[in-house]
């Protein structure tokens, strides 16, 4: 009777196991990845890369090198790939490259229309890859994408027409962007493009109505920006730029999207030319920053420049810079060129510095609103009617100057006053140099002086400084010296503010 009810108890013992036993083997199938389709996709063996699309909708690239490269399918009017899952496109929904992978290889999920892979909208790509091939991307779903550092050729079209996609990651290291990498991809807003990039292809960026680069100061990537007219914003920086280029051996405008116009670097700006519109018959300038004449606001050009080249913001009738207001000329240019500011009917005035020397023909002519315009006494030329018809223009000059002259000479209302700053002599005293200053301002001012040898060559310098007009004496061991030079500097910046006479040396 014993051995009957202990055999009972151990049958029950197990019937209650079953159902654990069973739960046990259920939850390890959810742990099963179910595997739906899988093939060999290595290029140059098969075999050393396999891919595998399970239940989820996961697709895994497994193995080591680049994943073979794909073409057109003619058998779908050329908008499909050929790559053997092209027939689970409407189940793709996650891409998945190993750790190993090298290369991810042209049209791997290229379709359009019905052909398209509409529902992969996330890939994994690891930091062994150093390319994605040719249209690899094309008109997916992708949502977002990480581009790590090793990657260093995104190919032409390889993540174009990409519709969902907004947000990007390109890692420092990538170094080519071919062309239309990223066209047609309407929804992308920023991109930072790395400083390690040195090449970008024509048109990697059209078609990006929304699209704000953000670049790298004077990199490649941001002379491509500029150069192609791209929004961008220089790192570190809120200011969004929509247009720059070239305009001299050693200088580059740029124009944000307030109306800014600044230039960058130094020397002369190009001279340009003007034309008439054979449709409009307006004439017009050739800088190359006229198609946004309507939208340029104000011109900055910082020291170093040199010239202000001719025809620069030169535009007759409906092809003027009509909100042209303000323009800021450094201590460092020396000449404003022919017709450079003609016709610029909303500019009231302008600083011209003092180390203009030359206003060229026409350069101020038809300035409707112009009203105030100090010549400096550093000006000895200017040109034939430069600032003719500019009904509200009353100029300034200092007395005896050369512009004094020129405004007696052609009828140019002008106020002449006394001149500021001026060396009135210079003279050899002994060992030392002696100049009669002008400073009736009582600004703080410093006479430097030069020497020069027989032959030219710079020999030393000496200054002295002053508040107050007279005599100025300045000790300099002239020998060996021929001929001094003096020079009238601000007593704080000590920029030049008149040049004086020089004198031999006995």
């Amino acid at each position: 009777m014993k051995k009957y009810w202990a055999g009972i108890i151990c049958v029950c013992c197990m019937l209650l196991l079953i159902p654990a036993a069973l739960a046990g083997q259920a939850d390890n199938a959810e742990l099963l990845t179910v595997i739906v389709a899988s093939g060999p996709c290595g290029a140059d063996k098969p075999e050393d890369l396999i891919w595998t699309l399970d239940k989820t909708g996961t697709l895994t690239f497994i193995g080591s090198g680049a994943v073979a490269d794909y073409t057109w399918n003619t058998q779908y009017e050329d908008i499909a790939t050929t790559a053997p899952w092209f027939a689970y496109r409407k189940q793709i929904k996650n891409v998945v490259f190993s750790q190993g992978i090298t290369r991810i290889g042209a049209y791997v999920f290229y379709g359009w229309g019905d052909y398209k892979f509409s529902e992969l909208s996330s890939v994994t790509i690891p930091d062994s890859v150093t390319s994605i091939g040719f249209a690899a991307f094309d008109d997916t779903a992708l949502k977002r994408l990480d581009i790590p550092g090793s990657v260093k050729e995104l190919e032409t079209c390889s993540f174009c027409y990409i519709n969902n996609l907004t947000e990007v990651t390109l890692a420092e290291g990538l170094c080519k962007i071919d062309a239309r990498a990223f066209e047609g991809c309407g929804q992308l807003s920023s991109l930072t493009i790395p400083a390690s990039v040195t090449e970008i292809g024509e048109d990697a960026f059209k078609l990006c109505p929304n699209l704000i680069l953000t670049v790298s100061p004077d990199s490649y990537a941001w002379r491509y920006a500029l150069e192609n007219t791209l929004r961008h914003k220089v790192s570190g920086g809120n200011t969004v730029y929509i247009a720059g280029g070239t305009c001299g051996a050693n200088l580059i405008w740029t124009l944000d999207e307030n109306g800014g116009m600044t230039f960058i670097g130094s020397g002369a700006m190009t001279d340009y030319a003007h034309f008439k519109d054979e449709d409009t018959e307006f004439w017009t300038t050739t800088a190359p920053w006229f198609p946004y004449h309507n939208q340029i606001k104000s011109v900055k050009i910082p020291n170093g420049v040199t010239r202000i080249g001719s025809n620069a913001f030169y535009g007759s009738n409906d092809h003027q810079f009509p909100a042209l207001s303000a323009v800021t000329l450094p201590d460092s240019v020396t000449s404003i060129g022919a017709v450079a500011f003609c016709n610029c009917d909303a500019l009231t005035g302008m600083d011209i510095p003092l180390s203009v020397k030359t206003i060229e023909k026409w350069a101020f002519n038809h300035c409707d609103k112009l009203s105030a315009l100090t010549i400096p006494a550093s000006v000895t030329e200017i040109g034939v009617e430069a600032f003719i018809d500019c009904p509200n223009l009353t100029l300034t000059v200092y007395e005896n100057s050369y512009a004094h002259r020129y405004a007696l000479l052609n009828s140019v209302r002008h106020e002449a006053i006394p001149a500021p700053f001026a060396i009135r002599s210079i003279a050899q005293a002994g060992q030392t140099i002696k100049a009669d200053i002008e400073n009736p301002s009582g600004n703080s001012v410093t006479l430097a002086v030069v020497a020069y040898a027989e032959n030219g060559q710079f020999i030393r310098l000496a200054i002295a400084g002053t508040n107050s007009s007279g005599a100025v004496i300045v000790p300099l061991d002239t020998s060996g010296a021929k001929t001094v030079k003096s020079v009238l500097l601000d007593g704080d910046t000590q920029r030049p503010l008149c040049e004086g006479k020089s004198c031999d040396i006995q």
